[in-house]
Parts: C-alpha cells; structure tokens; sequence
C-alpha cells in the first residue's frame, strides 16, 4: 500500500477551516489524481513485456488495483491518496520475494514443485522454493503522476479561489 498526504504548513490547525470550495476542488483534484495512478498502473506496468514488467496472466491482479482518495480528520492533512493492489500477491511482485519472508514460494511437499519457467523455456522440477523478482506496478505510478497531481491541485486551488471572488494568485 502506498499513502500520498495532502498537507498544509505546519502552523495550521485544521485544514477543514477551509471554505467549502476549495475544500471540494482539492477533493475532486485528489479524486483525479487517484484515477490516474489507477489507470497508469493498469496500462503501464500491467501490461508486460515480461519479465521486466508482469504480463497478464487473468487479469485479476490488474482488476485489483485501487486507488482511493480521503479527507483526513488529522490536525494539519486535508486528506490521503491510498494506492493499492486487492490481490494478496500483489505485494509480491512490488516488493519482491526475499529468502525466509513472507514473500518466498516455499514447495508445499518434499519432492518440491515443478513449474514452467517461462523466461529461459524450460521445466523446473524438485525446486525447494521460488524467490519472485520485484516488478513494481505501483510504486512506478505514484512516481509517473505527482507533478501531474501536484498540477492538477494547483489549478482546482485556483478554481475555487476564483468561484470565491478571489483576485490575483492564491
């Protein structure tokens, strides 16, 4: 799971203080930019060519991709981007599996496991347990997208500064 924070300066308080409409514009901003990484995720980094990138196998793992915009009730953060993969081996192919962790494919007999290694176009058999490379498909996103989200933010600010009334630059 990757968080993106919208904060304010450290000196405010709440940032719920603020008028409704720029609470709503940032809102939408923060919406958008959620969809976006969704999207970037599912196009981009879900769509091979293996092995760099993971290919589509059933498509559940690109169907499980969610991204989610909140508003916060913490002192000082308007509210949090949530970008994360519904599928339990999700985590597996964005942090990769490292020996002894939870990540590791252990065989689940004594014979070990047999499995079709796509990449050099043989059969394994007897493996005691497969380490799965990471190929991040979030994390890659997220990076893809925050000048554009940081964008996005700057003009719904200025949207909602000028539905107020506001004159100049917020």
């Amino acid at each position: 799971m990757i968080t993106i924070q919208l904060k304010g300066p450290q000196n405010l308080q709440s940032l719920t203080l603020l008028p409704e409409a720029l609470k709503n514009q940032l809102f939408k901003g923060m919406q958008d930019g959620a969809l976006l990484i969704e999207q970037t995720s599912k196009t981009k980094y879900l769509s091979g060519p293996y092995p760099v990138k993971l290919s589509v196998d059933s498509g559940l793992l690109r169907q499980g991709v969610w991204a989610y915009a909140g508003l916060s009730g913490m002192a000082g953060e308007f509210g949090r981007i949530i970008v994360r993969s519904q599928q339990w081996y999700g985590k597996v192919h964005e942090y990769k599996g490292i020996p002894g962790d939870q990540f590791t494919i252990w065989a689940k007999t004594p014979k070990g496991m047999s499995f079709f290694w796509k990449q050099k176009g043989v059969w394994v058999r007897g493996a005691k347990r497969v380490i799965i490379p990471a190929r991040p498909f979030l994390y890659p996103a997220v990076l893809d997208n925050l000048e554009k989200i940081r964008i996005l933010l700057n003009r719904m600010i200025r949207q909602a500064y000028k539905q107020v009334g506001g004159k100049g630059n917020p």
